[in-house]
């Protein structure tokens, strides 16, 4: 009898030694915040343009931020937004830093634009200083910065990237004068390289992006158009992604937003900005002098919290008027427009820093 009382005691308290460990268990992951399920990090393949809009991305990779939000973050650099929406496209990236490339995979429906993340002056139209082109200035009303004739541009050589910021520029400043890309040559080059082809003497204007816009400068060439004389449009680089994926992972995504733009307020500081973004272009092949960084720095700004709740600030705007433009000019169906408008989603970003900045959908 005592035996049998003994065995029983003994199962009483191991019995009672499982369950304390079990209520220990869930105490620390409570202390955490997280059960052991929803403690598994969600891991996002994350494409990044090797420009300014690419800068808050790896600085809060470096520096933590994501794995902060519990998120595995994988890094796929490239060179242009066009090569970007091919890897969108084959779904090899689940979210991207673009800019204006962006619009065409947005026009398929399958695309979300869900943040931006930095303004984007110092792009321009640059031409030799002997160049016919600089024989006429503002000889169309509203342009009266933008150098250029029909006459001048007629047959003209282009160089720089399609698909992108560089090919929207170009394709407006010859409309300006009545043309289409059927009255000039366009050819295909990344921008360092359509830099060095122009430098060597091959075309007759080149569509630059920074740092070579500053470069340009340096060596004597003369900005034709800018982008915002060519365009009336003022833009910003921003974040997109595959839209199943941020409606599968909407919390995930959230917090993605969160560790970004905690990045954009970091790098509001100059000095930090300026070691992080010398090493980190150096580092993925694009070489800024100090000069080139610092002009970039006076022009392009990273949007904050406090920027995106200003009276005049709308999200998305300036995508919806590429979209326009690029279905008046034949690059986008005209079914498909609707298509933009319905990717344009600021609630994620609204969320993540709890604010209420305006959409140009809204």
């Amino acid at each position: 009898m005592k035996q049998k009382q003994m065995k029983r005691c003994i199962s009483l308290v191991l019995a009672g030694i499982i369950m304390l460990g079990m209520f220990t268990g869930c105490a620390k992951n409570s202390e955490s915040g997280a059960t052991e399920q929803d403690s598994k990090s969600t891991k996002i393949r994350v494409g990044i343009v090797t420009n300014t809009m690419g800068v808050p991305a790896a600085y809060a990779l470096e520096n933590g931020y994501y794995a902060a939000e519990n998120l595995e973050v994988e890094p796929v650099i490239f060179s242009t937004g066009s090569l970007v929406n091919e890897a969108m496209a084959a779904g090899e990236i689940d979210i991207a830093f673009s800019g204006l490339a962006s619009i065409f995979s947005m026009a398929t429906g399958t695309a979300s634009w869900i943040g931006e993340i930095n303004t984007t002056a110092g792009l321009g139209i640059y031409v030799r200083p002997d160049s016919p082109i600089l024989n006429e200035k503002g000889v169309v009303s509203g342009y009266e910065n933008v150098y250029g004739s029909a006459e001048s541009l007629k047959g003209a050589q282009i160089l720089g990237p399609l698909g992108n910021v560089a090919q929207y520029l170009a394709a407006n400043w010859i409309q300006i004068f009545g043309l289409t890309d059927q009255d000039v040559e366009i050819v295909n080059m990344d921008y360092g390289a359509a830099y060095q082809a122009f430098v060597s003497g091959q075309g007759d204007a080149v569509s630059l992006n920074n740092p070579y816009t500053f470069q340009a400068e340096e060596n004597g060439y003369i900005c034709a158009a800018t982008f915002e004389d060519a365009t009336n449009t003022y833009l910003n680089d921003g974040i997109f992604g595959n839209t199943e994926f941020i409606n599968e992972n909407r919390d995930a995504i959230i917090g993605f937003l969160r560790a970004t733009y905690k990045a954009s307020d970091a790098l509001q500081d100059e000095e930090i900005r300026y070691e992080f973004s010398m090493k980190w272009f150096a580092d993925n092949g694009k070489e800024y002098t100090e000069n080139d960084m610092r002009a970039e720095m006076g022009l392009r700004k990273y949007l904050t919290a406090e920027y995106m709740t200003q009276s005049d600030y709308v999200f998305g705007k300036g995508m919806l008027k590429i979209a326009d433009f690029y279905v008046s000019d034949g690059k986008i169906i005209a079914e498909n427009i609707g298509n933009v408008s319905t990717s344009i989603d600021v609630s994620l970003l609204n969320e993540a820093l709890n604010i209420s900045a305006k959409s140009a959908v809204d």
